[in-house]
C-alpha cells in the first residue's frame, strides 16, 4: 500500500513538473515574439533596417547612412551592451525571457524613437507564425535504447536514482586532492553567480 501511494504522489509530482516547464517554455516565446515584433515595428518605420533572415533570440540592424557608432555610444551611457560587427553599419541585439518592456523602450530611445509605448506598439502587433522547412530536423535522434527502454515514471525514476548512486559526492567518498573540478565549493563562493551582474545578458 505505501509504494502504491509513494508510485502515485511520485506520478503527480513529475505531472506537474511537466506542467511547469511546459508554461516557461511558452511564455519565453511569447516574450522572445513580442519583443521581436516591436524592434521591427520600429525600424521598418524609422529607416533602420533588419537584416531579412531566420531568426531565433537575435535581431541585427542595419543601420546605414547613419552609422552604428553613434548607437553604440548610447547603448554603453544606458547599461546595455550591443553587438558591433566592426563594419560601421550593423549592430545587433539579444534578448530573452528576463527583458522587460522598459528594456525595449529604453533600446528603442537609444535608436531614435522619442517617446515609445509598448501599448501603442502592441495595439498593432501580428506575429508571422510561419514555419521554416529549412530547420526541419531530417536526421534520426533519441536512438540510443535506454530512451526506450524505461516506459513508466517509476522505471524512470529508479533509473535516475541508480545513476545518482553511482556518483562519486563528500556524502559518500573522500574526494583526492587534485581533482580541482569536484572540490566542494562553499555556498558564499557560489552566491555571486546569481547577482544581476553575472547572470544577465544586459547589465550596468
Amino acid at each position: 500500500m505505501l509504494l502504491l501511494l509513494s508510485s502515485i504522489m511520485l506520478a503527480m509530482l513529475m505531472f506537474f513538473l511537466r506542467c511547469i516547464v511546459v508554461v516557461v517554455v511558452v511564455v519565453v516565446v511569447v516574450v522572445v515574439v513580442f519583443f521581436f515584433f516591436f524592434f521591427f515595428f520600429f525600424f521598418f518605420f524609422s529607416g533602420i533596417t533588419c537584416v531579412e533572415g531566420a531568426i531565433f533570440d537575435t535581431v541585427t540592424i542595419d543601420c546605414g547612412s547613419n552609422g552604428s557608432e553613434k548607437y553604440l555610444k548610447k547603448a554603453v551611457e544606458h547599461g546595455i551592451n550591443l553587438r558591433s560587427f566592426n563594419d560601421g553599419t550593423k549592430v545587433s541585439i539579444s534578448l530573452d525571457e528576463t527583458a522587460t518592456g522598459q528594456d525595449v523602450e529604453t533600446l528603442l530611445q537609444i535608436f531614435g524613437h522619442s517617446s515609445p509605448s509598448m501599448e501603442s506598439l502592441a495595439s498593432r502587433a501580428t506575429v508571422d507564425s510561419e514555419y521554416n522547412e529549412n530547420f526541419a530536423r531530417n536526421s534520426p535522434f533519441l536512438t540510443h535504447p535506454i530512451f526506450n527502454l524505461h516506459q513508466s515514471e517509476t522505471s524512470m525514476m529508479r533509473y535516475l536514482v541508480n545513476l545518482a548512486r553511482k556518483d562519486v559526492s563528500l556524502t559518500t567518498s573522500m574526494i583526492s586532492l587534485g581533482s580541482c573540478t569536484m572540490k566542494l565549493n562553499a555556498a558564499s563562493e557560489m552566491e555571486p553567480v546569481s547577482w544581476p551582474g553575472k547572470s544577465i545578458m544586459y547589465c550596468e
